[in-house]
């Protein structure tokens, strides 16, 4: 995720597999989540609020079936289950590309090539500093910014993503 670090910050969180891999003559499929934090916003601004945005990525290699029409079919949802407010086709990317727009701080790029399926999500959110020591957040609590700024990024990042997996 070498564009989104570089647009929003650094990594707050180190990458993590997330539990559940799958690893079968028909599908192998992994996913893996990491957090970015913003220099902009400090980690103790004057209301000691910041904001992360968080990154996940999910690969599945479909060996013995076709995803693209269930692929077509999950164009509007997300991985959250949640419809989105918006689904964009991205073309040059992939076989089929769709850009889902959940909420102004959720969206999630899909992409089918062959027989591969790769999904990079990202949301933002607010993070109070003194939670941590067992403070209460002040009850104003600040909308995350929207992710429609890093939209470009993300695409960059899947290209990038997309060229790793082909050589590895």
């Amino acid at each position: 995720m070498t564009t989104l670090t570089a647009s929003v910050g650094k990594r707050a969180e180190a990458p993590s597999l997330v539990p559940g891999t799958i690893e079968t003559p028909a599908l192998d499929s992994v996913s893996c989540t990491m957090s970015l934090a913003s220099p902009d916003a400090p980690a103790e601004n004057d209301h000691g609020w910041s904001y992360r945005l968080h990154v996940g990525m999910s690969v599945e290699l479909h060996k013995e079936t076709d995803p693209l029409p269930e692929f077509d079919a999950r164009k509007d949802s997300s991985v959250w289950g949640n419809d989105a407010e918006r689904s964009e086709l991205v073309p040059g990317l992939g076989d089929r590309a769709y850009l889902l727009v959940v909420d102004e701080q959720t969206s999630e790029l899909r992409v089918v090539e062959g027989g591969a399926v790769i999904k990079l999500s990202i949301s933002a959110s607010m993070d109070y500093a003194a939670a941590d020591d067992g403070g209460e957040p002040p009850l104003d609590e600040p909308d995350p910014p929207a992710v429609e700024p890093y939209h470009a990024d993300l695409i960059t990042d899947m290209r990038d993503v997309m060229k790793k997996l082909k050589t590895a």
